[in-house]
């Protein structure tokens, strides 16, 4: 068995400060990314009110013709 020469202990050295930095700043990085992962998916996961139907005019009223219309606001409605 050889004794292991300065230049190999470097470059064993190196790798594994390498190694540990990439570690490390792989770590520091999945945090902010699990946290935008978590931002964007909240709105699926949220139980919401909103999604039902909210009555604006009835179906005489709207122009079969496709011409836009401006409707009176019959009731306001706010999520808490």
């Amino acid at each position: 068995m050889q004794p292991h020469t300065l230049g190999e202990d470097s470059n064993r050295r190196g790798f594994f400060k390498k190694s540990l930095t990439l570690l490390l700043g792989s770590l520091a990085a999945l945090v902010p990314l699990l946290a935008a992962v978590r931002v964007l998916t909240d709105p699926l996961r949220r139980k919401s009110a909103a999604a039902s139907a909210i009555r604006v005019a009835s179906l005489e009223s709207v122009p079969a013709d496709g011409i836009p219309r401006k409707f009176s606001v019959l009731a306001a409605k706010t999520n808490t």
